[in-house]
């Protein structure tokens, strides 16, 4: 019988800590949705601890990147659950090391679930080998796109899509852009406009939405045109 008071410990890796904010929201998105659903102690895995810690409300953060295998091991051991993603982490370059602690909780028999990624470049095959393994072993997969989907289908993944797609491998959006949102502007003499998404007074639904963390010169009747308060 469940436990009503069990608190679930829960780990996230991804790109976190990398001061990016896209990567941010995905991650504040992620711990918004677990806290709202159950009971949770969340340890993130995340390039740069500090930030992270001071960014997000999480119980505890791990320097993942300063850590050996061996030291990662006790970390992941004590986890009931381990989320990989989301975000376009699943390339040549990268793939290896964002899914070490995967492969770390899958050895142990943690549940793994790999959620709105993306993936590309695989060129390098030992690389295809190693991403068809780790997501062949994991309890629930999604992706954020139908072209990762048709790439991991072309290096070996499509018996996960084909036999399993209906309970445990489907397609999904970008975690940040189930956050309620608000924007705000700042208009110096280039024009600074900003998303922000948090915890908003007044919610705005959204017609057509553009979110960028960069400065562009848009007039306000563009944006006006983009978000309609409710």
């Amino acid at each position: 019988m469940h436990d009503i008071n069990k608190v679930f410990r829960v780990g996230i890796s991804g790109s976190y800590g990398g001061m990016n904010l896209g990567d941010e929201a995905i991650l504040q998105a992620i711990v918004r949705g677990l806290r709202s659903s159950l009971p949770v102690e969340i340890t993130v895995f995340s390039l740069n601890a500090k930030d992270t810690l001071n960014r997000h409300d999480v119980e505890s953060v791990i320097p993942v990147r300063d850590l050996f295998r061996s030291e990662v091991v006790p970390e992941v051991e004590r986890l009931d659950l381990f989320i990989l993603g989301g975000g376009g982490i699943l390339y040549d370059a990268e793939a290896p090391t964002y899914l070490r602690e995967a492969i770390i909780a899958q050895e142990m028999n943690i549940p793994v679930m790999v959620y709105a990624v993306g993936a590309g470049p695989l060129q390098d095959l030992s690389v295809q080998m190693l991403v068809r393994e780790c997501l062949d072993r994991c309890s629930a997969v999604t992706v954020r796109e139908r072209r990762t989907q048709q790439l991991l289908e072309q290096i070996g993944v499509p018996q996960i899509f084909r036999s399993l797609l209906t309970r445990r491998c489907s397609l999904s959006q970008n975690p940040y852009l189930m956050m309620s949102c608000r924007w705000k502007a700042y208009t110096g003499t280039t024009g600074w406009w900003v998303c922000r998404c948090g915890n908003p007074a007044r919610p705005l639904r959204t017609l057509a939405s553009t979110v960028t963390m960069r400065c562009w010169p848009m007039p306000p009747t563009i944006w006006s045109t983009a978000w309609m308060p409710t």
